[in-house]
């Protein structure tokens, strides 16, 4: 039976499609809020306590706004391709169903190449993207991670290597294409929730340092002594002077008594 005449295989086609535009958002927002909650400068955005400096923030909304823009467009171009909207009675066996080596060895005739390139660039584009973005969250956990690590062989290298290998799948031919593209897909999903793992345990660890200055603060403000200014210590060396006059009075008096009953006495 002909897979396009089943339902069930153009519903994942057509669901597939959104695989690459949540991918996109996902990775971008993922390198953006790490890059951001660390205030560690991001693709011209600067960042002061978790909080955008107000001088970035036109580059920072034109950044996710044209990233949502071409997760919008990637969208529309997968849905384009699967609904067949484009051929217009041309050749597109091969669409779907085969990787770049196809395009290389010219597989077909020139209209229908042309389909190949247009339903493999949305993949090619988070490839192109997520190498950018792999590689800003590998030095990121490299160089100023809470999680100090000793080499650069360390977790953060996940995102790469999901990048290498969904790009890798995306060579097959005919053949092997669906199965290896797909696998592809799996490996990048779970590298990127793997690098999900590592920002939650360095967003913890920021808590963790956060919390504690905090309390040594605090400790600090319990335990501290106030400095006296001069005016007070002045003012504080005046009173004392007045106690210690007022103290001498009633000595007097007890003298001037004293001498009396003597007087008395000898009389």
């Amino acid at each position: 039976k002909d897979l396009d005449s089943i339902y069930f295989i153009k519903a994942v086609f057509v669901l597939q499609t959104f695989v690459v535009p949540a991918l996109l958002m996902t990775i971008f927002e993922l390198t953006y809020l790490t890059m951001k909650r660390r205030s560690v400068n991001f693709c011209g955005m600067q960042f002061d306590q978790g909080v955008r400096v107000r001088d970035t923030m036109v580059m920072s909304c034109l950044l996710r706004n044209f990233i949502r823009t071409l997760a919008l467009a990637l969208l529309v171009i997968g849905l384009l391709v699967n609904f067949d909207i484009l051929y217009n009675g041309i050749s597109h066996d091969l669409v779907g169903r085969a990787g770049w080596w196809s395009v290389f060895e010219g597989d077909g005739d020139e209209d229908s190449q042309i389909f190949l390139i247009v339903s493999l660039l949305p993949t090619l584009i988070l490839i192109l993207v997520s190498f950018y973005l792999s590689i800003v969250l590998w030095r990121y956990g490299t160089e100023s991670s809470m999680v100090v690590h000793s080499s650069m062989c360390n977790p953060w290298f996940y995102p790469f290597f999901g990048m290498l290998a969904l790009a890798l799948t995306q060579l097959f031919d005919e053949k092997l294409y669906n199965i290896m593209s797909n696998t592809g897909y799996l490996v990048y999903i779970i590298t990127v929730l793997l690098a999900m793992v590592e920002v939650d345990k360095d967003m913890v660890k920021n808590d963790e340092v956060a919390n504690f200055l905090v309390e040594v603060a605090y400790k600090g403000d319990q335990v501290c002594v106030a400095v006296p200014s001069p005016a007070s210590t002045r003012s504080r060396q005046r009173d004392e002077e007045v106690g210690l006059e007022g103290d001498d009075i009633p000595q007097m008096k007890v003298e001037d008594e004293v001498s009396q009953t003597k007087a008395k006495h000898e009389q």
